[in-house]
């Protein structure tokens, strides 16, 4: 089966360097998933941009979406979704040692980069007229953007800025205590529609979460963040009949 992931996000899901292996918790979930649903699979990893999700899994490119997919009612008109199996809110990454920005009001008037397309960026509409948001393809550019000075700061989900943070030393930091905005929920994107597969998925999250397997892989990836600010609850997971 056809998985499209992402490969620029650090802990979550990335091509390791030199290699054409990915890792992180999402490649961790799918290669779970594939040995622990009725309708088992061998996982092949596609690489695929934000933009570019709905538009595979709509051709048959890919047959699922495992790539910090948020669950938003726009997208349900094109896709199904299990889950969530993760939740995250906005968050603001900076230079290290930077202490201009202390709360979300603080972006006014700065320069911020965050992703296209993403619903990242949609959060930021309040920030309209009021700061000049800037947008890279992926959160590596705009981290990139970041170190060197183009920008002031990066603001998309909480959990992915700490991935790069993992990465990038101490040349950045996430500001632990901004967090704004909805919560992003990820889910499994899978084709319009697909009753049978969502709710062979969801039962197989259920049993993820409530077995602390998902706790393990959350650690190894995340290690020191604390796992229930971005755990779902399992008894709530979304039907899979819209």
């Amino acid at each position: 089966m056809y998985i499209g992931t992402a490969t620029d996000l650090p802990h979550i899901a990335q091509f390791a360097p030199g290699s054409n292996q990915s890792k992180g918790f999402d490649v961790d979930l799918f290669q779970w998933l594939a040995n622990n649903t009725q309708r088992g699979f061998y996982p092949i990893p596609v690489p695929l941009l934000i933009k570019q999700r709905e538009d595979a899994l709509e051709s048959g490119r890919v047959q699922m979406v495992v790539e910090a997919y948020s669950i938003v009612d726009e997208k349900k008109n094109r896709v199904s979704f299990a889950g969530p199996y993760m939740i995250t809110q906005q968050g603001v990454m900076v230079r290290a040692g930077d202490t201009r920005i202390s709360s979300a009001d603080d972006l006014v008037g700065k320069t911020v980069c965050t992703l296209t397309g993403s619903t990242s960026f949609r959060q930021l509409a309040p920030l309209n007229g009021r700061a000049t948001i800037t947008t890279e393809d992926s959160g590596a550019e705009c981290v990139k953007d970041l170190e060197e000075g183009q920008v002031d700061a990066v603001t998309t989900d909480q959990l992915v800025l700490y991935g790069f943070q993992l990465d990038a030393s101490t040349a950045v930091a996430v500001l632990p205590n901004i967090r704004f905005g909805q919560y992003e929920r990820y889910g499994i994107g899978l084709p319009k529609g697909d009753v049978a597969a969502c709710q062979a998925i969801t039962q197989s999250l259920v049993t993820l979460i409530t077995s602390r397997q998902w706790d393990t892989f959350f650690t190894a990836e995340f290690p020191g963040l604390d796992s229930s600010t971005f755990r779902p609850n399992p008894y709530q997971l979304d039907s899979c009949n819209s």
